[in-house]
């Protein structure tokens, strides 16, 4: 089912989503725990700003030549953070648009709504999911920005066939993940291991009755390397436009804001209740931010982004865009 939740206008922050059994995003009760231990902590980091506003800077660039209202669609769009760096996007260059929010959560949209009310350009939100992408669009669409949520769909293929059906001839895709194999940089991986083996530490002193899952990965831990993205990709019709590998700067602040996240903490301490998991997390990285940099105050992390359209025999590549100060471009961009 899809509910139009309003038509102001639109932005992106934090992102409250289940994976359902499909692999997409089912709606999350207003209230329950999950929305205690939400990812928009982490999003108020400066890095988290930085990462996504090249995305959206990329994906403006290679929007289709138009002399007319573009469409444009943020799918899984939270309560509204990327929404908001498209529309003032949009602005900065003059261009028209009409921008549909798509997320499963009503909360994340009314939020949404107020956060971009009164930018200037017409957006719509509508609750809905990426299984279906084609019921909730009304007509092709010049763009869809995902952003930073890729990583949590299970059934990608499923996911990409929808965005692929509603992608204009010329359309783009832009997407990034700091959830994939390759996230850990260069001599991080000690740090990481480290935090796992602290936080269980912690759990089984404080909570020796708690008992970890050993089942499978839940969907946040379900990573691809970013050469599986592009095949995938491309076996659904698209041409890859291009991809970059941003490394950021984090310091042990937002390793904790991410600890708190709920879909984190399922990935890393399954079947722990989310208070104690939490509280394990931070502690846990607090000691192994010590004993692996104990004099760099911060660590790399990797984040992919690419931007994608269908697929046609000659496409001209466009110049990347050029990233802003304190973000860092890995040596084997395209």
């Amino acid at each position: 089912m899809v509910r139009s939740v309003s038509r102001v206008s639109s932005a992106r922050v934090g992102l409250v989503r289940l994976p359902a059994e499909k692999g997409t995003f089912v709606r999350m009760a207003a209230g329950s725990e999950h929305a205690v231990y939400s990812f928009e902590p982490f999003t108020r980091h400066r890095f988290y700003e930085e990462v996504n506003r090249a995305l959206v800077e990329e994906g403006i660039l290679r929007l289709p030549a138009s002399a007319g209202r573009r469409t444009i669609v943020d799918l899984s769009c939270g309560t509204g953070a990327m929404t908001a760096m498209v529309v003032e996007a949009l602005l900065r260059r003059g261009l028209e648009a009409t921008i549909l929010g798509v997320d499963p959560s009503s909360d994340a949209l009314a939020r949404a709504e107020s956060r971009v009310a009164g930018m200037g350009m017409r957006v719509r939100f509508v609750q809905g999911d990426a299984a279906d992408l084609a019921g909730t669009v009304p007509g092709a669409v010049d763009a869809v920005f995902f952003g930073n949520a890729i990583h949590l769909v299970s059934d990608k293929d499923e996911v990409l066939r929808q965005i692929a059906g509603v992608l204009a001839p010329g359309g783009v895709f832009a997407f990034n993940s700091a959830f994939f194999d390759g996230t850990y940089a260069p001599g991080s991986e000690r740090f990481y291991r480290l935090w796992t083996v602290r936080a269980m530490r912690w759990l089984r002193r404080e909570h020796p009755r708690v008992r970890l899952s050993r089942g499978g990965k839940v969907a946040a831990r379900q990573w691809l390397s970013k050469d599986e993205y592009e095949t995938t990709l491309r076996r659904h019709g698209f041409d890859v436009l291009h991809s970059a590998l941003d490394e950021v700067r984090m310091d042990l602040a937002s390793f904790q804001d991410i600890g708190r996240y709920w879909l984190f903490i399922e990935g890393a301490l399954p079947g722990a209740p989310l208070a104690a998991a939490a509280e394990a997390l931070e502690h846990g990285a607090g000691e192994a931010f010590e004993e692996a940099w104990s004099t760099s105050r911060a660590t790399g992390s990797r984040w992919w982004r690419a931007s994608a359209g269908p697929h046609r025999p000659s496409t001209a590549r466009r110049p990347p865009v050029r990233l802003r100060q304190g973000l860092q471009r890995c040596p084997d961009d395209r």
